[in-house]
């Protein structure tokens, strides 16, 4: 029998992102689950951590996504998108508007989850086929075309830098379970910037523009995931 690593599971690839909100954004791109979110503590700090997997190269990537609270929640994390962006922690299921995602309370971080995050910065992912778009237009034609009944497509930003893309796996690449491109645009004006943005095309043109909710149906929305830095390089 093999032996098991030291550490006794692999490494996630922790990505710091920077609110409440956008992990929120990340756990309710699926509308087919309830997402799932777990926290303890580090030191004197609370950590608040949601697992999500991409297809990348020779098999899927677990991405630990995750970010530090001031307080220690409640057993509920509350998401609407629709009027307003609004996350919030809360005692029971909210009704209507939200999202309900629970809240799981882990008596002592988990040593490989610890391990992923004091590597977070350091641990890069092999470096995906990049290419740069023409604006933020071609990415929200992607949004539709990658969106279905269950799933809409982050798009992963670095505000600081301007910088927001999409990670478009082509499933099955040869011998590789995906060739992972990511398609990013960059010089976005970090002011502007919101949860979302949205995106529609008519005879007079295509529109973007950044806004903090999804209420009108007419447009196309792209989910802004906002993080401290990308797991991987670019160009």
């Amino acid at each position: 029998m093999a032996k098991r690593r030291e550490t006794g599971e692999k490494l996630p690839v922790a990505v710091e992102v920077l609110d409440i909100a956008s992990l929120a954004r990340l756990a309710t791109s699926r509308t087919d689950y309830i997402p799932s979110f777990w926290w303890s503590s580090i030191g004197r700090r609370n950590v608040l951590y949601y697992f999500y997997s991409i297809p990348f190269w020779s098999g899927n990537i677990p991405i630990l996504a995750y970010t530090w609270c001031e307080d220690a929640p409640e057993p509920y994390l509350a998401y609407t998108n629709l009027g307003h962006e609004e996350a919030k922690f809360t005692k029971t299921p909210e009704s209507g508007k939200y999202v309900n995602g629970v809240v799981i309370e882990v008596n002592e971080v988990p040593r490989f989850v610890k391990q992923a995050i004091k590597s977070a910065g350091k641990q890069k992912l092999e470096k995906p086929v990049a290419s740069r778009v023409v604006g933020l237009s071609s990415l929200l034609r992607l949004v539709a075309a990658m969106t279905d009944s269950t799933a809409t497509p982050p798009i992963w930003c670095n505000g600081g830098d301007g910088v927001a893309g999409i990670l478009y796996p082509i499933l099955d690449y040869y011998d590789s379970t995906a060739l992972p491109i990511f398609l990013y645009t960059s010089g976005l004006q970090n002011k502007e910037m919101k949860g979302y943005v949205r995106y529609i095309s008519s005879d007079e043109g295509e529109e973007v523009e950044f806004t903090d909710n999804v209420s009108d149906t007419r447009y196309v929305y792209g989910r802004l995931i906002y993080v401290r830095e990308f797991p991987f390089k670019l160009p």
